[in-house]
């Protein structure tokens, strides 16, 4: 019996059967070459056509430099067309992409390209440029986006005929995720995987077809970008519109301007639009959906002003993004919904048996299938199996199923701290800071954001005269990617710790009201 919360509508059943995503775009080209595939708000759109012309030259590039499927390459890009193009020319390619975080510096920049094995980096000048100062990786090894430069009209210049291949539970993607060992693990992602995601995100969440223009400020080197974003439409017809970063003063412009139906969001992104004040533009749009996760501001007055339904998904980077989620206006109240046909969710207990319906306990996916979840983490056995223990995906997260199966998300269980979208590991903060000259130690921990979600508070330890709070600022800027910065910081003479030297997170939380607020302090 079919579960109509998260059974795909009828339209999902148009899909290609494809068992790569490279098979995708070929598909897509022979269907509509002409219709719109790709819109920069601001700038260029691209047809499907354009877009497979686009990707057999970078995929001639690649080949010409003698890549060949299984190989690595980087990506270090802001969202672009010809980042979609060179994603697609990868994974088509049967090598594996590696988009990376273009807020990574110093040490996490440096360890995921030595980790990685990338055979080349694609990357924007600026984050070239960082890559290369940092000694990383050789200028050899390096192509630049830049238009009108030299790199990639004699990289990617010449015409190729599109390939497809790689197949099933071949690697597609690693994406680096933050983890509470302070260093990024690699989560690798098959095209199997990711496919299973994108046709939950397209037929589930999204409802799209051909019809269908899908708008997203989310970074693709984050999954969910690539999973609700790229691959959903890829899969569906969709038209996507991608901007360079989220603006609230020109959402809505650009919401109007392309038609949109649906858009993508994380963290505080609604509560900052929730925030505006009321406009009578404010329901004259043609956007239905708002489709992500974050802090539930006001979501039913939301609803109502905007004239459209949020669709919230549960999941992270080693799900390909949302694997719990439902169809629009079939969830539930606070809950995140149901778990989508590829997977099953339960929530256990501290002996790791099933909680009793509606008592909370640590959220764990099953996959139905071998490539239903990431295939592990890269050259990190142990780390993969800490996570898969007894088949099960240990999400370190809290939460209760109700006697229906919905899933009610409730808190983080691990040392991430969750702000305006982003992961962030408390230890590679911590680690940040002590790394700064003066600093002997540090706890990091997240405290309420008036926009939802958390916001860093840093408490230090000086090691003799404390140097001044702008200065320590500065130095932390220079060590840790923006949205990882703490916003408060405080000294104290000592850290909370138990006996065994574990430190007591909880008992930072209060100092939050006597810290230094470096935004008002700007």
């Amino acid at each position: 019996m079919t579960d109509p919360v998260i059974q795909p509508f009828e339209g999902a059943r148009h899909y290609p059967g494809a068992q790569a995503l490279g098979e995708l775009l070929p598909e897509r080209t022979l269907r509509a070459p002409d219709a719109l595939a790709l819109q920069m708000a601001d700038g260029e759109a691209w047809s499907w056509a354009r877009l497979a012309a686009e990707t057999g030259a970078i995929q001639a590039g690649l080949a010409g430099r003698g890549l060949v499927a299984g190989d690595h390459v980087a990506l270090m890009c802001d969202n672009s067309l010809r980042m979609v193009a060179t994603l697609c020319a990868i994974v088509g390619a049967g090598m594996v992409a590696i988009p990376i975080n273009t807020a990574l510096v110093d040490r996490g920049l440096a360890f995921v390209l030595g980790h990685c094995d990338t055979q080349l980096l694609i990357a924007d000048p600026p984050y070239l440029e960082r890559c290369l100062a940092l000694g990383a990786i050789e200028a050899g090894r390096c192509i630049s986006t830049e238009e009108g430069g030299l790199d990639w009209p004699t990289a990617f210049g010449q015409a190729g005929e599109l390939v497809a291949r790689g197949c099933g539970l071949d690697p597609a993607l690693i994406i680096y995720t933050s983890g509470t060992t302070g260093d990024a693990k690699g989560a690798a992602i098959s095209h199997a995987t990711a496919l299973a995601g994108a046709a939950g995100a397209a037929g589930v969440m999204l409802e799209a077809d051909a019809q269908s223009v899908i708008y997203t400020s989310l970074p693709l080197f984050h999954c969910a970008a690539q999973q609700m974003g790229l691959w959903a439409a890829l899969l569906s017809g969709a038209q996507l519109v991608l901007a360079a970063r989220f603006s609230a003063t020109s959402f809505w412009e650009h919401v109007r301007r392309y038609r949109v139906t649906a858009f993508l969001f994380v963290g505080p992104m609604t509560s900052i639009l929730w925030k505006a004040p009321p406009s009578p533009q404010d329901r004259r749009h043609t956007v239905r959906l708002a489709v992500g996760g974050g802090p539930r501001l006001a979501w039913s007055e939301f609803e109502e002003r905007f004239n459209l339904k949020f669709v919230e998904c549960y999941g992270m980077t080693e799900t390909f993004g949302g694997c719990v989620t439902h169809r629009p206006g079939r969830g539930r109240e606070g809950s995140v919904g149901k778990a989508l046909a590829h997977v099953e969710v339960d929530v256990l207990d501290e002996q790791g048996l099933r909680a009793a319906v509606g008592t909370a306990g640590q959220i764990v996916l099953r996959p139905r299938s071998s490539d239903a979840l990431f295939s592990g983490y890269y050259k990190r056995p142990d780390l993969t199996a800490a996570a898969m223990k007894q088949g099960c995906f240990q999400t370190g997260d809290l939460g209760v199923l109700d006697a229906d199966g919905y899933l009610f998300y409730q808190s983080r269980a691990r040392d991430i701290i969750r702000r305006r979208g982003e992961n962030i590991s408390a230890l590679a903060v911590e680690a940040a800071a002590v790394g700064c000259p003066g600093i002997a130690d540090c706890g990091v921990v997240g405290v309420p954001s008036e926009l939802g979600e958390e916001d860093l508070l840093a408490v230090l330890v000086a090691d003799g005269t404390a140097p001044p709070m702008q200065v320590l600022v500065e130095q932390l800027r220079q060590r840790l990617p923006a949205f990882a910065v703490p916003r408060y910081l405080c000294f104290a003479d000592s850290l909370p710790k138990t006996v065994t030297g574990r430190l007591q997170r909880h008992l930072l939380r209060p100092l939050a009201t006597m810290a230094f607020d470096r935004e008002k302090s700007r």
